[in-house]
């Protein structure tokens, strides 16, 4: 439905330059039928490929003022699902469902105005309960603040997906959240370090107040 041209197979669904808007390209020629697909993969990634999440997220960001820039992007993850039709998602009681568990990370100054990207996947054994990626709201200096940022923004969902469990009848064991970042784990455990704003204090309290 996207293009009667025959589109290539990738093995990515986006590449390192996803986030880099060209402002020389061209308006798309159809920006209704870009904002239809986008919609229709955003619908996709949230119940059965949220290998895709990432570059549809994006190309939720662009379906005002689309260009052909950004249609060359579609394309790319439209070939993704192409080459990669028989993948889905598997929801099974395989390995350990006595806890929630998440991997939360996050790419420093990713975007062209500095900000840095959030994400996270909360699991229970071997199944992804929810995928989230999402643009951070505020400015970090550095890596480890970007860390700090998604680790708390985050853990709320992880959080969440606990209290969810337990209300059913479920006794888990307290969530445990995978985290790459040294010098946040040291910060978030045995405080310190020069944060230089209150709110990111605030974050360093919330974080350190749902650990104890």
């Amino acid at each position: 439905e996207w293009s009667n041209e025959n589109i290539r197979d990738y093995v990515k669904p986006a590449d390192d330059n996803l986030f880099y808007e060209d402002k020389s390209s061209e308006a798309s020629k159809d920006p209704k039928k870009f904002h239809r697909t986008v919609a229709q993969l955003l619908y996709l990634c949230k119940r059965a490929r949220p290998d895709i999440q990432l570059a549809v997220h994006y190309l939720c960001t662009r379906v005002k003022n689309p260009t052909l820039n950004d249609e060359r992007k579609l394309d790319r993850v439209v070939g993704y699902l192409k080459g990669t039709i028989d993948r889905g998602r598997l929801i099974t009681k395989d390995g350990e469902i006595t806890r929630i568990f998440a991997y939360i990370d996050a790419a420093f100054a990713a975007h062209e105005d500095g900000k840095s990207h959030s994400g996270a996947v909360i699991m229970m054994g071997n199944t992804m309960l929810e995928g989230i990626t999402g643009k951070q709201k505020c400015a970090s200096h550095d890596s480890t603040e970007a860390e700090l940022i998604a680790l708390c923004d985050l853990s709320t969902d992880v959080l969440w997906h606990h209290e969810w469990f337990e209300h059913q009848g479920y006794q888990l064991l307290p969530p445990l959240v995978y985290q790459d970042n040294t010098s946040t784990m040291t910060l978030v455990k045995e405080g310190g370090g020069k944060l230089r704003t209150k709110h990111m204090r605030a974050k360093q309290a919330v974080i350190k107040e749902a650990i104890d």
